[in-house]
């Protein structure tokens, strides 16, 4: 009688886990991937400053031609 029960809120928690355990995995991911694009987007940005001022530079300095 007692066996049954046991049996059924053991699985219940068991079923629990594995569901917090995936919510976890997935906001790991999550975290992971939005760190993954501020970087890339601050490098990008970043890159695109230095180039925009090369291209500055070279049009000050550049002598035009006639």
């Amino acid at each position: 009688l007692v066996l049954p029960t046991v049996r059924k809120f053991a699985e219940q928690a068991k079923r629990d886990d594995f569901s917090r355990d995936m919510a976890s995995a997935g906001i790991k991911q999550n975290i992971e991937t939005n760190a993954r694009l501020t970087e890339n987007m601050q490098r990008q940005a970043l890159n695109l400053g230095t180039t925009a001022a090369q291209q500055a530079g070279a049009a000050l300095t550049a002598r035009y031609t006639y």
